[in-house]
Protein backbone atom coordinates (compact mmCIF):
# COMPACT_ATOMS: atom_id res chain seq x y z
CA UNK A 1 0.00 0.00 0.00
CA UNK A 2 1.22 3.48 -0.82
CA UNK A 3 0.74 5.18 2.57
CA UNK A 4 1.60 8.60 1.16
CA UNK A 5 -1.82 8.79 -0.51
CA UNK A 6 -3.69 6.27 1.63
CA UNK A 7 -6.28 6.52 4.35
CA UNK A 8 -5.47 3.83 6.89
CA UNK A 9 -7.83 2.72 9.64
CA UNK A 10 -6.31 0.72 12.47
CA UNK A 11 -7.38 -0.93 15.75
CA UNK A 12 -6.16 -4.36 17.00
CA UNK A 13 -7.38 -7.78 15.87
CA UNK A 14 -8.53 -7.66 12.27
CA UNK A 15 -7.37 -5.52 9.37
CA UNK A 16 -9.27 -4.36 6.32
CA UNK A 17 -7.45 -2.93 3.34
CA UNK A 18 -9.03 -1.25 0.33
CA UNK A 19 -7.71 -2.17 -3.11
CA UNK A 20 -9.67 0.34 -5.18
CA UNK A 21 -11.47 3.62 -4.56
CA UNK A 22 -15.20 4.23 -4.75
CA UNK A 23 -16.56 6.98 -6.98
CA UNK A 24 -17.89 8.88 -3.95
CA UNK A 25 -14.57 8.62 -2.09
CA UNK A 26 -11.80 8.57 -4.72
CA UNK A 27 -8.94 9.19 -2.30
CA UNK A 28 -9.81 6.55 0.32
CA UNK A 29 -7.59 3.51 0.61
CA UNK A 30 -8.49 2.28 4.09
CA UNK A 31 -7.44 -0.52 6.41
CA UNK A 32 -9.13 -1.44 9.69
CA UNK A 33 -8.10 -3.56 12.60
CA UNK A 34 -10.95 -4.30 15.02
CA UNK A 35 -10.66 -3.69 18.77
CA UNK A 36 -12.20 -5.12 21.92
CA UNK A 37 -15.72 -4.09 23.00
CA UNK A 38 -14.74 -2.99 26.51
CA UNK A 39 -12.75 0.25 26.47
CA UNK A 40 -11.15 2.65 28.98
CA UNK A 41 -11.47 5.40 26.38
CA UNK A 42 -14.32 7.91 26.47
CA UNK A 43 -15.60 10.51 24.05
CA UNK A 44 -17.07 13.95 24.65
CA UNK A 45 -20.84 14.00 25.08
CA UNK A 46 -22.56 13.26 21.79
CA UNK A 47 -19.29 12.34 20.06
CA UNK A 48 -18.10 8.98 18.73
CA UNK A 49 -14.75 10.23 17.43
CA UNK A 50 -11.86 12.42 18.43
CA UNK A 51 -12.41 14.40 15.25
CA UNK A 52 -9.64 14.91 12.72
CA UNK A 53 -6.30 15.90 14.25
CA UNK A 54 -3.23 17.05 12.27
CA UNK A 55 -0.09 14.95 12.56
CA UNK A 56 3.59 15.23 11.69
CA UNK A 57 5.06 12.41 9.60
CA UNK A 58 8.70 12.16 10.69
CA UNK A 59 11.23 10.53 8.35
CA UNK A 60 8.38 8.82 6.50
CA UNK A 61 8.02 6.26 9.29
CA UNK A 62 6.74 7.89 12.51
CA UNK A 63 3.49 9.68 13.26
CA UNK A 64 3.48 12.43 15.90
CA UNK A 65 0.17 13.88 17.05
CA UNK A 66 -0.58 16.76 19.41
CA UNK A 67 -2.07 15.59 22.69
CA UNK A 68 -2.68 16.90 26.19
CA UNK A 69 -1.09 14.81 28.94
CA UNK A 70 -2.23 15.60 32.48
CA UNK A 71 -3.20 19.09 31.39
CA UNK A 72 -0.02 19.88 29.43
CA UNK A 73 0.34 20.02 25.63
CA UNK A 74 2.83 17.62 24.04
CA UNK A 75 3.71 16.10 20.68
CA UNK A 76 3.29 12.34 21.13
CA UNK A 77 4.50 9.52 18.92
CA UNK A 78 1.98 6.89 17.84
CA UNK A 79 3.17 3.27 17.91
CA UNK A 80 0.88 0.33 17.12
CA UNK A 81 3.55 -2.07 18.38
CA UNK A 82 3.80 -0.58 21.88
CA UNK A 83 1.79 -2.77 24.26
CA UNK A 84 1.07 0.22 26.51
CA UNK A 85 1.64 3.95 26.68
CA UNK A 86 5.27 4.81 27.48
CA UNK A 87 6.58 8.04 29.04
CA UNK A 88 10.16 9.18 29.06
CA UNK A 89 11.38 9.28 32.68
CA UNK A 90 12.34 12.95 32.37
CA UNK A 91 8.92 13.86 31.03
CA UNK A 92 7.14 11.90 33.77
CA UNK A 93 9.21 13.74 36.38
CA UNK A 94 8.41 17.11 34.80
CA UNK A 95 4.71 16.32 35.27
CA UNK A 96 5.29 15.45 38.93
CA UNK A 97 4.24 11.83 38.39
CA UNK A 98 5.48 9.16 40.79
CA UNK A 99 7.45 6.34 39.16
CA UNK A 100 6.87 3.15 41.11
CA UNK A 101 9.17 0.14 41.10
CA UNK A 102 12.45 -0.69 39.40
CA UNK A 103 11.45 -3.45 37.02
CA UNK A 104 12.97 -5.20 34.03
CA UNK A 105 10.97 -5.71 30.86
CA UNK A 106 11.64 -7.31 27.50
CA UNK A 107 11.04 -5.56 24.20
CA UNK A 108 12.12 -5.70 20.59
CA UNK A 109 15.40 -3.98 21.49
CA UNK A 110 16.17 -6.32 24.41
CA UNK A 111 15.72 -5.91 28.16
CA UNK A 112 15.10 -2.48 29.69
CA UNK A 113 14.49 -1.00 33.12
CA UNK A 114 11.10 0.58 33.70
CA UNK A 115 8.73 1.90 36.34
CA UNK A 116 4.94 2.09 36.53
CA UNK A 117 3.20 5.47 36.44
CA UNK A 118 -0.43 5.76 37.55
CA UNK A 119 -3.06 8.43 36.99
CA UNK A 120 -2.25 9.34 33.40
CA UNK A 121 -4.80 11.50 31.60
CA UNK A 122 -4.60 11.74 27.81
CA UNK A 123 -6.72 14.06 25.68
CA UNK A 124 -6.85 13.76 21.88
CA UNK A 125 -9.49 16.09 20.52
CA UNK A 126 -12.83 14.76 21.78
CA UNK A 127 -11.24 11.51 23.02
CA UNK A 128 -10.08 11.04 26.62
CA UNK A 129 -8.24 8.34 28.55
CA UNK A 130 -8.49 9.16 32.25
CA UNK A 131 -6.64 7.71 35.21
CA UNK A 132 -4.76 5.07 33.28
CA UNK A 133 -1.45 3.35 34.01
CA UNK A 134 1.62 3.78 31.85
CA UNK A 135 5.26 2.74 31.75
CA UNK A 136 8.18 5.11 32.36
CA UNK A 137 11.56 4.34 30.78
CA UNK A 138 14.58 6.25 29.52
CA UNK A 139 13.66 7.04 25.90
CA UNK A 140 16.81 9.05 25.13
CA UNK A 141 18.35 6.33 22.92
CA UNK A 142 15.10 5.89 20.98
CA UNK A 143 14.81 9.66 20.67
CA UNK A 144 18.22 9.80 18.99
CA UNK A 145 17.25 6.98 16.65
CA UNK A 146 13.96 8.62 15.69
CA UNK A 147 15.57 12.06 15.38
CA UNK A 148 12.73 13.85 17.16
CA UNK A 149 11.96 14.78 20.80
CA UNK A 150 10.17 11.81 22.35
CA UNK A 151 8.38 12.62 25.64
CA UNK A 152 5.66 9.99 25.24
CA UNK A 153 4.63 7.07 23.04
CA UNK A 154 0.90 6.36 22.69
CA UNK A 155 0.39 2.67 22.04
CA UNK A 156 -1.69 -0.29 23.09
CA UNK A 157 -4.67 1.46 24.68
CA UNK A 158 -5.50 3.32 21.47
CA UNK A 159 -4.92 0.42 19.12
CA UNK A 160 -6.82 -2.08 21.26
CA UNK A 161 -9.75 0.13 22.17
CA UNK A 162 -10.31 2.52 19.28
CA UNK A 163 -10.42 2.49 15.51
CA UNK A 164 -7.51 4.64 14.36
CA UNK A 165 -8.11 6.33 11.02
CA UNK A 166 -5.06 7.84 9.31
CA UNK A 167 -5.35 10.08 6.26
CA UNK A 168 -1.79 10.30 4.97
CA UNK A 169 -2.59 12.59 2.05
CA UNK A 170 -4.05 15.25 4.34
CA UNK A 171 -1.71 14.49 7.28
CA UNK A 172 -4.57 13.97 9.71
CA UNK A 173 -5.70 11.27 12.10
CA UNK A 174 -8.89 10.39 13.98
CA UNK A 175 -9.78 7.94 16.76
CA UNK A 176 -13.24 6.37 16.62
CA UNK A 177 -15.59 4.44 18.88
CA UNK A 178 -15.30 0.79 17.79
CA UNK A 179 -19.02 0.08 18.22
CA UNK A 180 -20.20 2.82 15.87
CA UNK A 181 -17.46 3.04 13.23
CA UNK A 182 -18.24 1.60 9.80
CA UNK A 183 -15.43 0.68 7.45
CA UNK A 184 -15.51 1.56 3.77
CA UNK A 185 -17.34 -0.96 1.58
CA UNK A 186 -14.24 -1.59 -0.53
CA UNK A 187 -12.21 -3.05 2.35
CA UNK A 188 -10.66 -6.53 2.51
CA UNK A 189 -9.29 -8.52 5.47
CA UNK A 190 -5.58 -8.28 6.33
CA UNK A 191 -4.19 -9.93 9.46
CA UNK A 192 -1.52 -8.10 11.52
CA UNK A 193 1.88 -9.78 11.52
CA UNK A 194 3.66 -10.67 14.80
CA UNK A 195 7.09 -8.99 14.97
CA UNK A 196 9.14 -10.05 18.00
CA UNK A 197 7.15 -8.74 20.99
CA UNK A 198 5.10 -6.38 18.82
CA UNK A 199 2.86 -6.50 15.76
CA UNK A 200 3.29 -4.99 12.33
CA UNK A 201 0.81 -4.09 9.61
Amino acid sequence: MNFKNALLVVASCLALVATEARADAPERSPAVIGATSSSPLTFARGKTSSGWLPFEYVAGTRIFVRATINGGPVLAMLDSGASSTVLDRRFASSLGLSQMGDLTGQGAGGSTQYSVVKGITVQLGDLSWNGGDAVAIDLSAVEKQVGHPLPIVLGGELFRDAVVEIDFKRSRIAFHNTSSYQAAQNAHALAPTPAAYNQAI
